[in-house]
């Protein structure tokens, strides 16, 4: 009886054993392979990168609220204010572009352990420059409509008489 608990015991230890031996086998191998996919090179994000894809999405977008603006405005209502109106939610869209730039920055600088906060400070003031020309642009359109808005031509009417010659006649 002690012979067969003994052989089963042995038989349970070993297959316990072994089953051990497999497990850590199958999880060094998922470390090797774990390595070696973390050693290949996959490119990474740089602040530069995404300087350049919100500058050209912002160039983009800012070209296009400018003829937005300018086929709106000889509807506006409400004036100069109305004007006003219109460029700011011109310019509210493109903050959005550029503040959403400036979030992946700051995202990319919180994830990352190699950049440090001045080099995100520097790119995303680069970032805001571009947004600043941009909107610029937005502002000028609006001022190009308010002098058109502002500048109306003298009215002509049909009884104008024509000028007067101050010519002094002499007498006879």
């Amino acid at each position: 009886m002690f012979k067969k608990s003994f052989v089963l015991i042995t038989s349970c230890l070993l297959l316990f054993i072994s089953g051990c031996g497999s497990k850590d086998k199958d999880i060094k191998k998922e470390a090797k392979e774990s390595t070696v996919e973390s050693t290949e090179k996959k490119p990474e994000l740089t602040l530069e990168d995404i300087l350049n894809e919100y500058t050209n999405l912002i160039v983009e977008v800012a070209s296009n609220l400018v003829e937005e603006y300018n086929a709106e405005y000889p509807s506006v209502e409400n004036g100069i204010e109305g004007l006003e109106e219109l460029s700011n939610r011109k310019i509210d869209d493109l903050a959005i572009i550029s503040n959403d730039g400036i979030n992946k920055m700051a995202t990319l600088v919180h994830e990352s352990e190699s950049i440090r906060y001045e080099e995100y400070e520097e790119w995303a003031g680069k970032l805001t420059e571009v947004y600043t020309i941009e909107a610029q642009k937005i502002t000028d359109a609006y001022w190009l409509s308010v002098n058109n808005l502002t500048s109306v031509p003298p009215v002509e009417t049909d009884d104008a008489q024509p000028p007067v010659d101050n010519v002094v006649e002499e007498a006879p």
